[in-house]
């Protein structure tokens, strides 16, 4: 039977829950060095883009997000150099989607399965991110709405007792003089 107090209980999983992203977020940067050293630097390549991305309106515990991009040249100029763009990739199907021409073709195999683990990666970080915020988003409408709502209570339980002990005084009362006019007639 487990010793800890709730408080210490829920201490240690918000540590376990920071050292699975830390752990998730590793790997996927090695995923993508993986991906960057299989795959040539040309058009069609796909990588993991990590971006940092607030919703407006939303809680979040964690403003990182990953993608798996696929990336194209935007545009050349005269001096050789180019500007790059990515479109981003859903993540059902992700590895199917690996090229098979040219360069590409010697190691899809390995890009392929090395894009099955960041896709397995990347679910398992928003489940992660998903039950925190749902558990975080609970606590917070029992601070908004709980501790009112109990105070309520305990007022109304407070009142009703007090009523309560004055009904009990009053028949304590009543009793003794009761007993008082009895013991007064009894003479």
């Amino acid at each position: 039977m487990a010793t800890e107090t709730l408080t210490q209980l829920i201490t240690q999983e918000g540590r376990v829950v920071k050292y699975c992203l830390t752990l998730i977020d590793l790997s996927l940067r090695r995923c993508n060095a993986c991906l960057e050293s299989l795959q040539p630097k040309q058009p069609g390549r796909i990588t993991l883009y990590k971006t940092n991305v607030k919703p407006r309106g939303k809680l979040t515990l964690n403003d990182t997000r990953w993608r798996l991009v696929r990336w194209r040249i935007r545009r050349q100029y005269s001096d050789g150099t180019v500007e790059w763009t990515n479109e981003k990739l859903p993540l059902r199907g992700a590895a199917k989607r690996t090229l098979s021409k040219f360069q590409f073709h010697d190691t899809q195999p390995q890009v392929r399965e090395v894009i099955r683990a960041a896709v397995a990666l990347i679910e398992w970080r928003g489940r992660i991110l998903r039950t925190a915020t749902n558990f975080v988003t609970g606590a917070e409408a029992h601070r908004k709405f709980g501790i009112p709502s109990a105070t309520k209570h305990l007022k109304r339980a407070l009142i009703a007792t007090e009523a309560g002990h004055q009904k009990r005084a009053r028949i304590r009362v009543a009793a003794e003089t009761l007993a008082a006019v009895r013991a007064a007639k009894g003479k």
